[in-house]
This record gives structure tokens, C-alpha cells and sequence, in this order.
């Protein structure tokens, strides 16, 4: 009768114990005899234990071995295979089946080992214990040849380490005596056999290799046996290590398949390496269709990343069959002499460039005082002037045609063509284009048929194309077309009038241009425009004797003019243009004319109208303004690298107008352009053409070298001691010099704002743009920007941002105008101060921490990370640092045991080397020292004057505690109360309190509150 299997029987009887207990509850339970029975209490039912996992039951038996031939004397060592390998049940019975003669013993059995007594054939059987399986083998005794020399002895040589990366090593079997009659081997692995395989490297079998089958550890220990095959009981065993020597791979994330990439455009070709030694790789296209190669990148440092500017103008073209290829590249050194590829698991698409145009002018004429938007409008004269520039790339036409559209109704997407600009042959498109509002052949009163003052209109420009075998879906298929920004009315001149346009409220740059920008209308006379000075004493300065009334004049200061005194440059100007010659108007000269808003004209007599600026203006020098740029690997991200250059490309007519312009990147992947006057729009936008995203972003080590080298300032530069100076620093936020870990990245930070300090203590204000910058990027770039000096920009909506946001393409034009326009000096002197304080009777180490100092470059010890350590001489300890002398900040010493913790606070003696400045009144009494333990696990840790602040705010405005030792630590000065905040990585609030202190010292604080600790 065959056995139940051991799981069905188990499962039937727990079904059984299960009927039992519901026939059990049935017969007990006596609301069971009502008609309406009584639902019981609901209990939670008792869980019972999980069932057994099912056995893995053997499946099959075999010997290595079906035939054995023995010499009467000889033995045989039986070896069997059992699979699967992980059964739980391996046990075995090997037993004689059967001998012939059958009276007599032709074989005998112990251990595994079969002996060889007598002439005959015998059965020898190995069976399961588990499922009876069966391996049966034949063996066959035969005399003994008396001239038969048996095996006495088996020697194994050779290696010890043998590796997992499929190398072959050879194991040899010395047999003794050499004259033995059969020296034929059997070898195996007695433990481990699933780790290594052996193969016979000759028929004798007397050499074999031996490597990894299986998943090994650092180090794997195997047992390799050999015998006899004439007499079994002769054998040898020698224990081999096998070592795991990993496999180095280099596999490719991205593109691995399926994009779509257009040309003229930048990506990020990505990869992951395991275990590569090599530090440089060589990154190639490869078109499959063709088997042709193209070399990207050679000896590129192996950072996981690289930017790649897919440029039409190489080789390569359309194609749906491109895969990357990367191959390490051996160091010089030969540590890494293994090299390893990978391709692109599919193939991608390079597609055709789309052409793009985009309408840069007409546009807003901004804001008046109040902020408010002002009105956008064009006269209909023949004095004035429409400017209308645009930017293209890649169009299908060299000529453009320029429409000047109505809008229909109140619908603001709504417009229809009511006027050709640029007439059927249309433009070349070189971006630029004055439109003449006074049509000669249409007089102004006339114009109400194609325009007026009520309707709102725009400008449309599309590329023109003159092929006409075109049909119209073709030509709306190709047309590539834009639309201005803003909307404009078109209004009627009524009487003459001179208006003053700009510049108002900012400075004259002397050695730049300035536009000088007006409305004359009604007249067709000639202008003058003159610098009139607030001081009557000074003389007038003639800007231009007579110019053309066409509503701009471009004024190149020389900077002559300082040597030669033209004007005084300590005086603030107005801008005068007055017309040269008498006004008349319908016959009869002008008494009164009003412009468009209804303000008078001044008038002069005889005749003549003057407009004048509001705003006094300063004349200055150009000042000197040097730009940094991120071409970090993250800069890829969102394509930051194509907004930064679309950025610059929009402004770099203005910086080449106003600025001395120089201009790196971090990691040198562009032209560095010296700083110097004079570089023209096109120099500035070729400088960083080939910019890439690639690299880490030392932020800090770029702003020492612009430091170290003044690269801010010019060469032979008369008047560098005069000129305003400044770096713009344009991120993503993240400094990193090297190290990606939390401390690098931490180090690197410090470092920048270390350096950002002393560009700032020299005079030379650090302003930082955010691409893309939020969460800690911000806090990165606000850290950084206030250490830089810079207070920007100047938005109510924004008190606490010290930096520029440019992810939209008005707010870098906003940047640069408040940078221009704005007051580039660090304001205040330095003044230098030195504190000292006695030595501490503990021999622990003093420290010195302050907001808004410059410290001297000097970095601080791990292990007080945030606290700069004084030095010691003469007694004393003492330490010098310099601080702008109208800003107010806290400061104090501390005491600190060799791990970094804050014991106490000492209250210091304190003297200035500059008598003149302000005293300090030293440690304030009320100093409160807040302390969390970093091992609670936090993310963030933040405090705040309440104060200062509106207590308890949902958006943090504070700073982050500074780590020291194994705690946060934020010291309060002059404060009895604070707020602190805990939160997650991304900003989610985890512990939030309002801490009323009133007495100074050292506060701890945990999860169940605060307390005093001194």
C-alpha cells in the first residue's frame, strides 16, 4: 500500500479538527434551537498556525558510473548524484542486489566501497529513501595479472587561488610508481561541488582546471579529490580556495533605446560602472545602419555622465538606427588594464531640426512708480519709429515677412492681418527691422482705415517662402511664425510735442553706451541734447550739438572725458533735448502742446519745445563685472545649460553696451573670456558655445581663482582704483568640489561661502542667479548670496532672497538692470578687530562663531564643525576678523572639549586695531545656547528669533542650526526667546515649539521638551 504524502495527511486532519469544533459549537450553543437564532458576540477567531512549506521531494539518482571492472583485490568508491540538490530528504541505502555464482561472495560493501573477492559479476544498488528512486551499477571481477604494478601513492601540485572570472589553472596528479599498470584518474569535488567544476585537460586525466560555477563569497574553500581508477582506496585530497575577483561592467542608462532627439539640441549621455578601475572612458555614436563610428568624447573622466551637444555639422545625420557606445580607456599607469564596453541596448532617433523664431521687440514699456502696468502704444508719424528685432534659428527661408495684426473683439487669441509691414518681398532676416509709423504716401488722418486708437494690435513675423509650387497645407506644414508679447494701440498725432523718455533713475556709464530715447512728434526739425547740471555753477554739457529726431540717440561715453574734464563728475545731470529750430502748427506757431497723457510741452520761446529728464542722473565708469558659470553634470537636468545659454544670448547686446565683460565656467568646457571692454555680442555669445554639463561644480575653487588671480579687473587699467566691481555667479545651487558624500558636499558649500566672503571683503560683491533652484538649492544660493555682500533683489514679495531667480526670460533682463543700475559696492569699509580671551583652566580648545564676518579664509576643524578655532600666543588665544563697519552682527567665544561640544560660554576682553570704529560691548548677558542631538535622527534643524519673526511661520525664514560635535547648536545673543523647528528632508514639519527662555545658558532639547543643562 503506498504512503500518504505526509501534507495531504496533515491537511486532512486539520479539515477534520475543524469539523469537530463547528459540530461542537452547533450542539453547546442552545440559541441555536430558536426559530430567530441569536447572531453570538463577534470574538476575533483564534489564528491558527501557518500550514508546513511543502517538502522538496527528491527527483532522481545517478551514479557516476554504470560498469565496473575489478581485479580480484581491487576496490571501487561509489559516488551518486541526487537532484534537486536542495531535496530535503538525500538519505540513501546502497546494498548487493545480486552475485554470481550465487554461492559464493563475488563482492563485498562498507562504507561506500566495493571490494573485489572473487571471479564473477555482481549488482550493486543506491536508493532513496525519499521516492525510492534507484541507481544500479554492474561490477565485474576478474583475475589478477601477476605482472600487474598497482598504484602505491597520488601527489596533487599546483595553484592555490583560482579565480572567478574564468580563468583555467591546472591541478596535476603525480602517480606512484611511475610504472604503475594503469595510471588512469577520477577527480571530484568532495565539498562545495556546486561552486566549481573540474575537466580532464588530457586522456590520462592526469591535469585538470578547475573554475567558478557558482555564486561565491569573498573567499570560497573547495576540497578537490582524485583516485585511482584501478584501486579507489588510493587517492588524494587538496583543499583550493576560490578567491571572487569581481567583474568589471560598464552599462549604459541613457540613451538605451527608444528616444527621440532633435538636432542643434544638448542631452546627457549617462552610465553606471561596477567595479571599473579606469578613470577615463571614450564615448562614441555609432550608426548601425551603417556601421560607422563617430567619436563623441576620448579620455573623458568616468563620472557617470556626460553632456552632448548633438551638432548637424559633424557627420552624422537623420537616422533611426544610432546607438552610444563607451569604452574604458587603460590609465597610464596600467592599474587598469582591463577594458570594458557597452552599448545602447536599442537604437534611438536623431530627428531634423525644428526651426524656431521669436519676436523680442515691440515690447512692455514696463512699469510707472505704482507698479502698474504701463500703457503700450505707437504715433502714427512719420517721425517715429517702430523697432522690431527677433531672434531665429534654423528657419527654411532667408527672408521674413512682418504683419501688423488686429486683435477681433475681446477675444486676446484672436487676430487677423490688416497691414503687410515689410511688402511682399519681405526682409532679410538678420533680427532687425524699423518700421517708419508716418507712411509718406498715407496721411495721418487717413490711417483710421487701417488703424486706430481703440483697437489693440500686434506684430507677426513668419518666414517667407517664394517656392511656388508649394501648395497652401505644405506652406502651413513649413511656415514658422511669432507673435510680440504685448498688445499696442496706434494713435493719431494731434499737435507737436517733445516727450523725455529715458534714461530715468539709474546711472551713466562712462565708457558704455547709453540709449537716450525720447518722443518728438509733429515736427520733423532736428534736436539738441544736452547734460544740465543741478549745480548752476557747472556748465552745460553738449551730448549732441544736432541729431536726428528719430527718437533714439546712442551715446558712447568716452572715458576721455575724465581725463579730459569735460563734465564734472561730481554733479548730477539731467538730460535736456530741446528742437533746434521753431515749431509751427497748422501755420501758426505753438503756445501750447500737450503729449499723449494731456501734460504740457515745455516751451521755449521762439518756438522751440525742451524736455527734460525727472530723475537726476550720476555719471560713473563702466563697471567691471566677471561672469562664473555652472557647467556641472546637473546642470543637464531640465536642460539648465540651454536656459542659462538662452539667458545670456538675450542679453549679451546689453552686457557688451554697458559692461566690461569677463566670463569662465567651472569646469573650463567653454572659451574663458578675459575681462576687458569692448567684446561685441557676438564675442559673448561664442565664448560659451561649446558649454557642456559635465563635471562637479566647484564653486568655491572657481571664486578663489577669480580671487587670486583679479581676474576682475582689467590690465593697465587707469582707473581700477575707481571703477565698480563685481561676479555673477549663475547656478543651479549646489557647490561640489570633489567629494559627493554628505560632508563633501557640506565642505564644498563652506568653501563657497567661505570665498564669496572674502571676494565680498575685498570690495568685490558675489550676486548668484538660481536656475531651477528650490528647497535647500535656495538655501544654498541664500547662504552664499548674503555671504557675497549682495542685497537682492529689491521685491516685497521676496524680503529674504538675497539671489535671482532666471527660470523665466524676463527675470534675467530684471537681474542685470538692478545689478547695472544698482549700488555694485559692498557697502561699508572693512575694519579688522582682534579678540582674545583668557586660556581655560580645562585645557580645552576656545572657539569663535559670528554671523556676517569675514574670517580670513580660515576653515574650521571637523570636529567643531561651524566654530572657528583661535589661536594660541602669548598666554592669550586670540584670533583677528574683519566685518563691514555699518553692519551689525552677534559674536562670542566658547569653550569646546577635543570632540567639538560646546562646555560653556565665556564672556571675552575684546580691543579693535582700528580706534576709530565701534566698540563692542562683549558677550551679551542674556546668551542662550539651544543644543539638539544629532542621533535623534533629524533631517533639518532650525531656530528663530520670535522676535523678529511672526511666531511659529509655516515657511521657515530662519537658519540651520550649525552641527557641532553630535549636536545642533544655535547660540541667541541679546534674545529671551526663540522658536525652533524640526523637519524632514523635504520639508515636512516634524517637532515645532515656541521656547519662552528667559534666563540665559545652555538649553537641551528632546522629543519630550527643553531643558536647562547649566
Amino acid at each position: 500500500m503506498k504512503k500518504l504524502n505526509v501534507l495531504m495527511i496533515k491537511r486532512i486532519t486539520w479539515g477534520l479538527i475543524t469539523l469537530l469544533m463547528l459540530a461542537g459549537c452547533s450542539l453547546n450553543n442552545p440559541f441555536l434551537q430558536t426559530e430567530e437564532p441569536i447572531p453570538p458576540a463577534q470574538e476575533k477567531p483564534e489564528e491558527l498556525p501557518p500550514p508546513p512549506p511543502e517538502p522538496i521531494h527528491v527527483e532522481s539518482i545517478t551514479s557516476d558510473v554504470t560498469k565496473v571492472t575489478r581485479e580480484i583485490g581491487g576496490d571501487y568508491r561509489i559516488v551518486y548524484k541526487i537532484l534537486p540538490e536542495n531535496a530535503d530528504d538525500k538519505s540513501v541505502v546502497i546494498k548487493i542486489e545480486s552475485m554470481t555464482p550465487e554461492n559464493e561472495t563475488v563482492v563485498s560493501l562498507k562504507d561506500g566501497v566495493v571490494y573485489a573477492l572473487a571471479l564473477g559479476e555482481a549488482v550493486v544498488s543506491i536508493t532513496t529513501n525519499d521516492g525510492n528512486k534507484v541507481a544500479k551499477i554492474n561490477f565485474t571481477v576478474i583475475p589478477k595479472d601477476p605482472d600487474t604494478v598497482d598504484v602505491e601513492k597520488i601527489t596533487i601540485e599546483g595553484v592555490d587561488w583560482i579565480y572567478d572570472d574564468g580563468e583555467r589553472k591546472p591541478l596535476i596528479a603525480i602517480v606512484e610508481p611511475q610504472d604503475a599498470t594503469d595510471k588512469s584518474l577520477r577527480w571530484s569535488i568532495v565539498e562545495e561541488e556546486n561552486i566549481a567544476k573540474i575537466e580532464s585537460q588530457d586522456a590520462s586525466g592526469s591535469g585538470i582546471s578547475i573554475w567558478r560555477e557558482g555564486e561565491v563569497t569573498e573567499e570560497t574553500v573547495v576540497t578537490v579529490r582524485v583516485e585511482s581508477s584501478y584501486k579507489s582506496a588510493v587517492f588524494a585530497e587538496k583543499k583550493v580556495t576560490i578567491k571572487h575577483k569581481p567583474r568589471p561592467e560598464i552599462i549604459i542608462t541613457s540613451p538605451n533605446g527608444g528616444e527621440e532627439f532633435t538636432f542643434k539640441t544638448d542631452t546627457t549621455i549617462t552610465w553606471t560602472t561596477k567595479d571599473v578601475e579606469s578613470n577615463y572612458v571614450k564615448v562614441e555614436l555609432i550608426d548601425t545602419a551603417t556601421g560607422v563610428e563617430y567619436l563623441l568624447e576620448d579620455n573623458f573622466e568616468n563620472q557617470g555622465s556626460c553632456y552632448w551637444y548633438i551638432d548637424q555639422n559633424v557627420g552624422f545625420n537623420v537616422g533611426e538606427n544610432y546607438k552610444i557606445r563607451i569604452t574604458t580607456i587603460p590609465n597610464a599607469d596600467e592599474s587598469a588594464d582591463v577594458v570594458v564596453s557597452d552599448r545602447s541596448d536599442e537604437v534611438f532617433k536623431l530627428k531634423k531640426i525644428v526651426p524656431t523664431i521669436e519676436l523680442t521687440s515691440p515690447t512692455s514699456r514696463g512699469k510707472d512708480e505704482n507698479g502698474n502696468e504701463k500703457d503700450n502704444y505707437f504715433y502714427l508719424y512719420k517721425t517715429i519709429n517702430m523697432d522690431i528685432t527677433w531672434l531665429s534659428t534654423d528657419m527654411p527661408a532667408d527672408k521674413v515677412a512682418i504683419y501688423l495684426v488686429k486683435q477681433n473683439g475681446d477675444n486676446t487669441n484672436d487676430f487677423t492681418v490688416v497691414r503687410s509691414i515689410t511688402g511682399d518681398e519681405g526682409v532679410d532676416n538678420n533680427g532687425f527691422f524699423r518700421w517708419n509709423l508716418g507712411d509718406e504716401n498715407v496721411r495721418p488722418e487717413e490711417k483710421e482705415s487701417w488703424a486706430d486708437k481703440n483697437s489693440k494690435y500686434k506684430i507677426k513675423i513668419e518666414n517667407l517662402t517664394y517656392n511656388d509650387t508649394l501648395s497652401a497645407e505644405e506652406y502651413e506644414k513649413n511656415k514658422v511664425e511669432s507673435f510680440s508679447d504685448v498688445t499696442f494701440s496706434l494713435e493719431k498725432v494731434e499737435s507737436p510735442f517733445l516727450k523725455f523718455l529715458s534714461p530715468t533713475g539709474k546711472k551713466l556709464y562712462i565708457g558704455t553706451q547709453n540709449d537716450i530715447t525720447w518722443e518728438g512728434v509733429g515736427f520733423s526739425g532736428d534736436v539738441k541734447i544736452e547734460l544740465v547740471p543741478e549745480d548752476t555753477s557747472v556748465s552745460n554739457y553738449t551730448i549732441a550739438e544736432r541729431t536726428e529726431n528719430d527718437g533714439c540717440f546712442e551715446w558712447t561715453i568716452s572715458e576721455e572725458v575724465m581725463v579730459n574734464g569735460e563734465f564734472d563728475l561730481g554733479t548730477e545731470y539731467k538730460i535736456r533735448i530741446s528742437t533746434i529750430d521753431s515749431i509751427e502748427y497748422n501755420g501758426s506757431k505753438i503756445e501750447i502742446m500737450k503729449d499723449k497723457d494731456g501734460n504740457e510741452t515745455r516751451l521755449e520761446i521762439p518756438g522751440t519745445l525742451v524736455a527734460e529728464g525727472a530723475d537726476s542722473l550720476e555719471a560713473i565708469l563702466a563697471p567691471n563685472v566677471y561672469f562664473l558659470l555652472d557647467d556641472s553634470g546637473s546642470m543637464a537636468t531640465s536642460n539648465r545649460i540651454g536656459t542659462l545659454k538662452k539667458r545670456m544670448d538675450n542679453a549679451a547686446v546689453a552686457l557688451a553696451k554697458n559692461f566690461n565683460i569677463g566670463i569662465m565656467s567651472l569646469n573650463n568646457t567653454m572659451k574663458e573670456l578675459p575681462l576687458k571692454k569692448g567684446w561685441t555680442a557676438d564675442d559673448i555669445r561664442s565664448s560659451y558655445a561649446a558649454l557642456k554639463a559635465s563635471g562637479v561644480t566647484p564653486t568655491g575653487p572657481s571664486l578663489e581663482k577669480i580671487l587670486n588671480n583679479k581676474k576682475y579687473e582689467m590690465e593697465d587699467d587707469i582707473y581700477k582704483e575707481y571703477r565698480r566691481k563685481a561676479v555673477v555667479v549663475i547656478t543651479d545651487g549646489q557647490p561640489q568640489d570633489s567629494s559627493g558624500t554628505t560632508q563633501g558636499l557640506l565642505d564644498s558649500f563652506k568653501n563657497a561661502v567661505t570665498k564669496s566672503s572674502l571676494l565680498a571683503g575685498n570690495g568685490i560683491p558675489v550676486f548668484y542667479m538660481g536656475i531651477n533652484a528650490t528647497g535647500s538649492l535656495a538655501d544654498k544660493l541664500q547662504d552664499m548670496a548674503v555671504a557675497g555682500g549682495t542685497d537682492n533683489p529689491k521685491d516685497e514679495s521676496t524680503p529674504h532672497k538675497n539671489w535671482y531667480p532666471i527660470d523665466a526670460d524676463n527675470q534675467f533682463e530684471a537681474a542685470l538692470n538692478e545689478i547695472m543700475y544698482g549700488d555694485l559696492e559692498v557697502a561699508g569699509s572693512m575694519v579688522e578687530y582682534e579678540i582674545e580671551c583668557d586660556t581655560p583652566d580645562s585645557g580645552n580648545s576656545i572657539y569663535f562663531f559670528g554671523d556676517h564676518l569675514l574670517l580670513g579664509g580660515t576653515t574650521s576643524p571637523a570636529s567643531a564643525s561651524g566654530l572657528l578655532k583661535a589661536t594660541y600666543k602669548d598666554g592669550k588665544y586670540s584670533i583677528k576678523i574683519r566685518k563691514q563697519d555699518n553692519v551689525t552682527f552677534s559674536w562670542g567665544i566658547v569653550e569646546a572639549d577635543a570632540k567639538g561640544n560646546i562646555l560653556k560660554i565665556e564672556k571675552p576682553s575684546l580691543h579693535t586695531s582700528d580706534e576709530t570704529s565701534t566698540t563692542f560691548n562683549g558677550w551679551d548677558e542674556n546668551t542662550i545656547v539651544i543644543k539638539v542631538k544629532q542621533s535623534l535622527g533629524y533631517n533639518y534643524i532650525y531656530a528663530w528669533d520670535i522676535k523678529a519673526e511672526t511666531p511659529i511661520l509655516s515657511t521657515w525664514p530662519g537658519v540651520v542650526m550649525t552641527l557641532s560635535g553630535s549636536d545642533y547648536v544655535y547660540t541667541i545673543l541679546g534674545r529671551t526667546s526663540c522658536g525652533l523647528l524640526i523637519t524632514k528632508q523635504n520639508g515636512d514639519k516634524l517637532y515645532e515649539t515656541d521656547m519662552k527662555i528667559s534666563a540665559p545658558g545652555i538649553y537641551r532639547v528632546d522629543k519630550n521638551g527643553i531643558k536647562k543643562e547649566n
